[in-house]
């Protein structure tokens, strides 16, 4: 009896700490939003150490959940004789489910990728692990571009030392990983951050997490960064118009100035001309003497859809005077 009332005692103890639990299991998720950067970094950096031509990948998880939950039952029973008390029962259950996950969005913006591609061959670069022949694209050029908005004028390591942001230009010129078909064997493998790519391996020289904070701020700073972005689709410019005063008669067709009945003022594109037979045109051959620029009106309103030669003459003269 004293066993089972431990058991029960623990498990109502244990659905108490439930929140205590969740806090310990969400800071630990968030701490594996460092190794999920930095692991990708290294892959990609494996990759290129074996084709310096490689192209990158990186995904960053936008959500994530993490949940803890507790569950406990018991049942009890007694027993009797006539009047005399025989025996008890006591069965007790209890669980712990616990469940994170994140969910990851991918890079594949091609602009990012190519300023991706451009930070990790300038890392082999300085480290001495690859030359880079081909010159399209230009990295020099996509970089500048990314973080001054120009391709001439400001390199990036003026701009580096203006502004005290982390960028390719704050990589140093040195060998801060290792390269090989296999990782080194060490006591406290636990600690040595390793990226593999297809048999080809690099790891973490002594000093060399400084550097590979760098690179990783740089690869975030192109996955999130709007001006890495693909520029916009460029939209057709907004077409030209003209204010046109067009004079009715009384039954609503189209007449003169002077025998004019209502006067409307409409605002017409130019790419909508109307011909002496009532024909729209996608171009209209201008009369000598017009202005470049003008046009006639569309077609009238309703059943005012076709113009008098008398009525597009007028209009002609006062779209001449405007």
């Amino acid at each position: 009896m004293p066993v089972r009332f431990v058991a029960v005692l623990t498990l109502f103890l244990m659905c108490g700490c439930t929140h205590v639990q969740l806090r310990k299991n969400t800071i630990r998720q968030s701490e594996t939003l460092t190794d999920i950067y930095e692991q990708q970094v290294l892959d990609n950096l494996a990759m290129f150490a074996s084709d310096p031509g490689a192209l990158p990948f990186f995904a960053f998880p936008n959500q994530g959940g993490t949940d803890v939950s507790d569950s406990l039952g018991a049942d009890g029973s007694l027993s009797f004789s006539s009047n005399t008390f025989t025996g008890a029962g006591l069965a007790s259950a209890g669980g712990r489910g616990m469940s994170e996950s994140w969910t990851l969005t991918p890079v594949y913006d091609a602009r990012r990728l190519e300023l991706m591609r451009a930070a990790y061959q300038q890392v082999l670069l300085n480290a001495g692990c690859a030359t880079i022949e081909d010159g399209c694209p230009d990295n020099d050029l996509l970089l500048r571009q990314f973080y001054t908005g120009t391709v001439a004028g400001e390199s990036i390591g003026e701009f580096t030392q203006r502004t005290g942001r982390t960028t390719p230009a704050c990589f140093q010129q040195c060998k801060w990983f290792g390269c090989g078909s296999k990782p080194p064997k060490r006591k406290n493998s636990m600690c040595c951050k390793v990226g593999s790519h297809c048999g080809t391996y690099v790891w973490l020289l002594p000093g060399g997490q400084r550097e590979l904070t760098k690179l990783t701020l740089v690869v975030l700073d192109f996955a999130f960064n709007d001006a890495a972005a693909a520029p916009p689709t460029p939209s057709d410019p907004p077409e030209s118009t003209v204010n046109v005063t067009k004079y009715f008669s009384a039954d609503g067709q189209p007449s003169t100035k002077e025998t004019a009945h209502e006067v409307r003022t409409e605002v017409v594109p130019q790419s909508r001309v109307v011909t002496e037979t009532g024909e729209i045109m996608n171009t209209y051959q201008l009369p000598m003497g017009m202005k470049s620029g003008l046009s006639l009106p569309p077609l009238a309103p309703a059943n005012t859809n076709v113009l008098s030669p008398r009525g597009i003459e007028l209009q002609q003269r006062y779209l001449q005077r405007r």
